[in-house]
């Protein structure tokens, strides 16, 4: 759409959609919380809370497009940073989705070019009983395209989503020989290659207790195996209180903390 404006016109536009000039936030920011605050929880932003007023799910649309429209100008990491602030206030994973195609962040590719992470699935859903309301319980479901294979090759996993407020960083990696594993304050030597799942808060999230289960298992999609899985899910518990670290170089020295990253060995022989 704004493709066809002149440049000097184009210009003047993308420098307006990148400034800070309502009460510190860009339009993307306004535009991200007004689309949260019209939809309703958990939904795909075609209803409205209100299944009686059309005019809301009208105002979703339009918003919508107006999301599209700042979609096609580039976006800088000042912009894409204001973006995610607006994705945690309203709790939208889904407007996360929408923005993360658009991220100025360079993307992991694999040797033959193709964009990792594109083709993952991940949803979230909100408890909504009244238990779930007061703890802030979530549930996190990702379906990793590749994921053998993207770990063997890249060594690195990441899947971003953003629930309760939050951005959180649920990530698989390969431990390297410059790592050392640290439990309870003893440190205990890793195989070098192992492999290792890492969840943590990112995008200055406020600190929060963490009470989670991880269960790792076979899609029900995945039909690259002609047998059925025959081996259980791997389930893993990881907990605030489990105080699990990483000492490396200083970069990572210094996410250590309370509210750092909590860490389990997946496998010791990948």
């Amino acid at each position: 759409m704004l493709r066809r404006i002149m440049p000097s016109a184009r210009s003047l536009v993308e420098k307006i959609a990148q400034e800070r000039s309502i009460q510190r936030h860009t339009p993307w920011y306004w535009t991200i919380v007004k689309i949260g605050s019209a939809a309703a929880p958990n939904s795909n932003l075609g209803s409205p809370r209100s299944q009686n007023t059309s005019s809301r799910s009208t105002d979703i649309s339009e918003l919508l497009a107006v999301f599209d429209v700042l979609a096609s100008l580039p976006l800088t990491l000042d912009t894409y940073a204001d973006a995610i602030q607006a994705c945690m206030l309203t709790s939208s994973h889904i407007m996360f989705k929408r923005l993360l195609p658009h991220s100025p962040n360079p993307v992991l590719r694999m040797p033959e070019g193709d964009e990792t992470s594109r083709g993952d699935i991940i949803t979230v859903v909100n408890a909504e009983d009244a238990e779930g309301a007061i703890t802030g319980a979530f549930r996190a479901q990702a379906l990793i395209k590749d994921f053998q294979r993207r770990l063997r090759v890249l060594k690195d996993i990441k899947v971003e989503f953003v629930a309760r407020g939050r951005m959180w960083l649920l990530r698989f990696f390969v431990w390297s020989s410059d790592m050392l594993y640290r439990t309870e304050g003893h440190i205990t030597e890793v195989r070098n290659g192992s492999w290792i799942i890492s969840l943590e808060l990112i995008s200055n999230s406020a600190d929060t207790w963490l009470d989670s289960r991880l269960t790792i298992g076979r899609s029900k999609f995945d039909l690259s195996s002609k047998s059925q899985p025959t081996k259980s899910p791997i389930v893993f518990r990881m907990t605030s209180t489990s105080r699990t670290q990483i000492t490396g170089d200083e970069t990572q020295k210094r996410r250590d903390s309370s509210r750092g990253p909590r860490h389990q060995l997946l496998s010791d022989d990948p």
